[in-house]
């Protein structure tokens, strides 16, 4: 959150996660889990400043130092937006305009992924811009992360200088996110080249020949930061499963998409995996009765590949993107075993929900029920993976 002091504003945590409140991550440096791939340090901590009665602000490890930079510029940079500025009084008085120095960014919603002794994980939800006339919108980062990510998917099919300068913002993102100051260059670069002091993404997908990804009207809504410390109960293990699912929902559009779900139904013979039961789209129906459910959403796995895939039962679904039931690849033989998770058996338990529909089906699963492709069955460093970070 902005906080005013002086002329220029000053960024603090606010408000707590689950059993996590400020307290529990004051003095550890902070890290920006941006996707489940790309984590960006920001060496910065929370610290009580003097002269603030104990306000918890954000300090930078070295002040001054030109190669670090608040973690509002780095998403900046990051998310390709135009340059803000922290005094909201010099932002003008008419309308919101996502340009340089015409906004400041004034809230980023955050959840807890990760505490320790030294360091504490946070991952940027939504952000909140605003003027000095008190205008604000509010942008989801997983939405324009999704958009980052195509843009550099574009990129690598061209070899035009503004598809050049886009491969080295993504190749210091991806491999060295601590030089703030070159990702600031990287992205201050592609805004130059476009010739424009606004928000560029637009502009990109037009020069590299590409279509944005949309946002789903079914999904679940963008939640708009909250300007006051507010309580968020949910726990540190349902924000890393809701980090999980917020992915996943960036890669179910589009004509990749659609060739996924397509080509795993075909491999699976439009039968569940977990349950045998085949259920294809019949003439007198308009859909089939299985899904192409993906096992990771992270791009790195280039995760419309057929063994990044499962067909499954709408039932199962459900319960799998919701790790109700858990997929391994046994190491010895190869085989997969379907299985309930303790914390879900506790949890079903305590909320009196039936899991009798599943029993039936679990323990090891016949090979029958999986691609005859060997390539094209689930990978068993996918499904670690996924169960790293759901269980």
């Amino acid at each position: 959150m902005l906080r005013t002091s002086g002329g220029r504003g000053e960024y603090e945590l606010a408000g707590s996660q689950g059993d996590v409140s400020v307290a529990n991550v004051a003095n550890r440096w902070i890290a920006f889990s941006i996707t489940p791939e790309i984590t960006i340090p920001s060496r910065s901590r929370c610290l009580p400043a003097s002269g603030t009665q104990g306000k918890p602000r954000i300090r930078l490890e070295n002040k001054g130092n030109s190669g670090e930079q608040h973690g509002y510029l780095v998403f900046r940079a990051l998310l390709l937006l135009p340059e803000p500025i922290r005094e909201l009084s010099q932002t003008g008085t008419g309308p919101l305009e996502l340009r340089n120095a015409r906004f400041s960014i004034n809230a980023i919603n955050v959840d807890v992924v990760s505490v320790t002794a030294t360091d504490v994980v946070l991952r940027p939800t939504a952000i909140e811009f605003r003027n000095a006339a008190d205008h604000r919108s509010v942008m989801g980062v997983p939405d324009r992360m999704a958009k980052v990510m195509e843009i550099w998917r574009a990129a690598d099919e061209l070899t035009t200088p503004i598809a050049e300068l886009v491969k080295a913002h993504r190749e210091i993102v991806l491999h060295s996110p601590q030089l703030h100051t070159e990702l600031s260059a990287a992205a201050t670069n592609i805004q130059h080249h476009l010739g424009t002091d606004g928000d560029c993404i637009e502009l990109l997908a037009n020069a590299l020949n590409t279509a944005l990804p949309t946002i789903d009207p079914s999904d679940d809504p963008v939640i708009i930061p909250p300007l006051l410390p507010e309580e968020d109960p949910t726990s540190l293990i349902l924000v890393k499963r809701k980090n999980v699912k917020t992915w996943r929902k960036q890669y179910v559009r589009g004509p990749e998409a659609a060739a996924f779900r397509r080509n795993v139904r075909l491999a699976y013979n439009s039968r569940c995996a977990f349950s045998g039961v085949r259920l294809p789209k019949l003439e007198i129906s308009y859909t089939a009765g299985v899904d192409a459910a993906h096992i990771l959403p992270w791009s790195q796995y280039n995760l419309n590949r057929v063994s990044n895939g499962l067909c499954l039962s709408k039932l199962f679904h459900w319960a799998f993107d919701n790790g109700i039931v858990r997929l391994d690849c046994l190491p010895l033989t190869g085989r997969y075993e379907l299985s309930i998770p303790n914390v879900v058996h506790e949890a079903a338990a305590e909320e009196g929900m039936d899991l009798s529909p599943f029993t039936p089906f679990l323990g090891t699963l016949p090979n029958d029920r999986f691609p005859t492709s060997v390539p094209h069955r689930p990978r068993r460093e996918f499904l670690e993976q996924l169960n790293a970070e759901l269980f």
